[in-house]
């Protein structure tokens, strides 16, 4: 697979650190790519928070919106509960 990750890791005075990880992979053996994301709690206190996901996708420099259209030749479907290997 061909990915590429994001890592963004906060720390500091207040008892909150994370690590937060996201990558993005095109498969060699469908026409698909898969995102993955991990949040872990590096800190000594617990968040607390809600979590949205807002998917935006941007292809050929032109971001998801009204003027935007995409079609796929097969079905498109999510996979739950993907995990970051490793």
């Amino acid at each position: 697979m061909d990915w590429i990750e994001f890592v963004q890791d906060l720390s500091g005075k207040t008892g909150y650190a994370y690590t937060y990880r996201k990558r993005i992979g095109l498969s060699q053996r469908s026409p698909e790519m898969v995102i993955s994301y991990s949040l872990r709690n590096s800190g000594s206190k617990v968040i607390h928070t809600t979590q949205f996901n807002h998917n935006f996708f941007i292809m050929d420099s032109q971001p998801s919106g009204p003027d935007f259209e995409a079609r796929f030749p097969f079905k498109i479907h999510p996979l739950g509960g993907s995990r970051l290997p490793g």
